[in-house]
């Protein structure tokens, strides 16, 4: 039974904010999995945010769960000087307009975003977004009306045979594997530099600069990150900017104005194609078909 165990009002750094643009409608969250799990909810009322925490177990460092929290809501991300920055592209300054108060955010664990991250290569994001629902639905633990992420160590216990069931090939179940069974060192990552824990991440043998780098912003809140060698990205990204299709090269060279919040554009485009469906004069990419056989793996 979940039970009240703090609660806390935060102002939120940098301006104006929605929490519907940082959370959307999931506005309680598990952070914290396991047999003493917490739940955060966030209720905003006028610019301030409430973060109440909610157990089923020993609350454990309250502190410590309330930075979690406040880090999954991006309370405490402070663009800066982006909003100077967006007046370099006439689509960006409108775009920071209308969504002037989103906010980069942190995932509860870093593992989970590893997780994620590794699931999502070599596979297209319908594939991917399938096998991590199948991860989470079987290993997931209930707490109150929230499935958890899986932690760590139950995903470096379950047989490299079950993840190819759910869809994730050996090879990224080598890899899925290889970081939970790491899972402390994973979540220390937080202790460095941005640039020091890509470097330390990427020695995680099938993990490249895709997967680093998403790490690094959804995990770490890193504000420059660039996911080089995405499918889609330098695709939608080098459209929005310069009305030309173009890969990694074009992309990176089409944000260099916006340093160090390139992250930051990246998020703004993202809720214009998820809130708006599209932006003017950028199309949509064709996916790429899923064969029928890579559908439903586990009948293979």
């Amino acid at each position: 039974m979940l039970r009240s165990v703090g609660r806390r009002v935060v102002t939120p750094r940098g301006g104006p904010y929605e929490l519907r643009l940082v959370l959307g409608r999931r506005t309680a969250r598990v952070i914290r999995g396991g047999p003493h799990a917490l739940v955060a909810q966030w209720v905003q009322d006028g610019l301030d945010v409430a973060i109440e925490l909610f157990a089923n177990g020993e609350p454990g460092d309250l502190e410590e769960a309330f930075a979690t929290a406040i880090g999954v809501a991006g309370l405490d991300d402070d663009p800066g000087e982006f909003g100077e920055l967006s007046r370099a592209h006439p689509t960006i300054a409108a775009l920071h307009r209308r969504f002037a108060g989103t906010r980069l955010t942190r995932t509860a664990t870093v593992f989970e975003t590893f997780a994620t991250a590794v699931i999502q290569q070599l596979v297209t994001y319908e594939e991917a977004s399938a096998s991590i629902r199948r991860l989470i639905h079987r290993y997931g633990e209930r707490v109150g009306d929230i499935v958890a992420f899986p932690t760590a160590p139950v995903v470096a216990a379950i047989p490299p045979h079950d993840l190819r069931a759910l869809g994730i090939g050996i090879r990224r179940a080598t890899t899925l594997r290889q970081g939970a069974l790491r899972g402390k060192a994973l979540e220390s990552l937080r202790k460095y530099p941005a640039a020091e824990a890509i470097e330390r991440v990427s020695s995680l043998r099938g993990v490249g600069v895709w997967t680093a780098n998403k790490i690094a912003v959804e995990a770490l809140g890193f504000a420059d990150g660039v996911l080089v060698a995405d499918a889609v990205l330098p695709f939608t990204i080098t459209m929005a900017l310069t009305g030309r299709a173009g890969g990694d090269d074009e992309m990176v060279a089409a944000l260099e104005p916006f340093r160090p919040h390139r992250a930051r554009v990246v998020r703004l485009i993202h809720l214009a194609q998820i809130l708006d469906h599209q932006i003017a004069g950028v199309p949509r990419k064709p996916l790429p078909k899923i064969d029928p056989h890579r559908r439903y793996p586990w009948r293979g």
